[in-house]
């Protein structure tokens, strides 16, 4: 107000300029508005029928609307079309696990926990290395949240997918 610039009112309240404050907000502004995150998914697809069936299509059409929704900008696709969950060493999912240690997502998205792995272990191991690197996770449109029922949630629907697979 008066001769100051730095001081000014708005809506009755006197504010302060403070330049160092909007530099922050200019150059967190893609992180910042409406909670917007980077986001990646990871798709999988094992056998040729589900290949010529375009399974892995609706897995990716459903995962970019889910990403959409969320309001999150994708920025990486990780896709593995005829690898079995059976396997740790597949080459999207090698590449997703370098990418996790970057600033690359800050959120990864999965159609189904089966689309992770076919063993619990490697399921385990996958999951534990996304939060050790402060990932966010979303299985089949939900937030992992790492509390004993998710833990216990996802442990079960794992267990499922490696008894279908030993079965089938």
């Amino acid at each position: 107000t008066g001769t100051n610039p730095r001081i000014f009112k708005k809506n009755g309240q006197t504010s302060f300029w403070n330049p160092h404050r909007i530099i922050c907000l200019l150059t967190n502004q893609s992180r910042t508005i409406n909670n917007m995150k980077t986001a990646a998914f990871y798709a999988r697809v094992s056998t040729d029928m589900q290949k010529e069936e375009g399974t892995i299509e609706s897995q990716l059409f459903e995962l970019r609307q889910q990403i959409s929704r969320d309001g999150n900008t994708l920025t990486k696709e990780y896709i593995d079309d005829g690898w079995s969950g059976g396997r740790m060493d597949r080459p999207a999912l090698d590449q997703l696990r370098q990418d996790q240690k970057t600033e690359l997502f800050d959120v990864i998205y999965f159609h189904a926990a089966d689309r992770i792995a076919r063993d619990i272990e490697y399921q385990r191991i996958i999951i534990a290395e996304l939060l050790k690197y402060g990932k966010q996770i979303v299985i089949n449109g939900k937030e992992y949240e790492q509390t004993p029922e998710g833990k216990m949630m996802l442990t079960m629907l794992g267990l499922f997918a490696e008894y279908e697979k030993a079965k089938f």
